[in-house]
């Protein structure tokens, strides 16, 4: 009987073995477990803060683009601004020259026809003094052909 109970005792301490190692090896796995689960929420954790930061880091990049695009569009719009006050300017200079350009144009037209009227006026008291000249001329001929007729009829007497 004893080798019946040494086999029994074996046995039972066998089987208690076993299920303290079982039990161990499930304590053990359940540990890992719940280790593994640690080990993957803290790798989230950080994909996440990762995943924050790089969008974070993207909305920041969106928002330089967005402030360069509207600096770009203000400086555009602001060229655009000079560019149409500047040909505005340039209009209007070159209608002021025209419009001193033909403001001169009629200067000088006036200023000939006036010199040509006053050429016209010396000419015509040119051709009034000759005229009279030629008149005086004729008259003191007539006068010294009337004279020398009456010397000539006075000797002839």
């Amino acid at each position: 009987m004893k080798a019946k109970h040494r086999n029994r005792l074996i046995v039972s301490l066998v089987l208690a073995a076993t299920t303290f190692l079982s039990a161990g090896l499930v304590k053990a796995q359940e540990s890992d477990n719940r280790e593994d689960r640690r080990a993957r929420r803290e790798e989230r954790k950080w994909e996440n803060r990762g995943q924050n930061e790089n969008r974070r880091n993207d909305d920041a990049q969106q928002r330089r683009q967005a402030e360069e695009q509207r600096r770009n569009s203000d400086r555009q719009a602001q060229d655009q601004r000079r560019q149409a006050d500047e040909q505005q300017r340039q209009a209007e200079r070159q209608r002021q020259e025209q419009q001193r350009g033909e403001q001169r144009r009629q200067w000088e037209q006036q200023r000939q026809e006036r010199e040509q009227r006053r050429q016209a006026e010396l000419q015509r008291q040119n051709q009034d003094q000759q005229r009279r000249q030629a008149e005086e001329q004729r008259r003191l001929l007539e006068q010294q052909r009337r004279a020398a007729e009456s010397k000539v009829t006075i000797r002839n007497n």
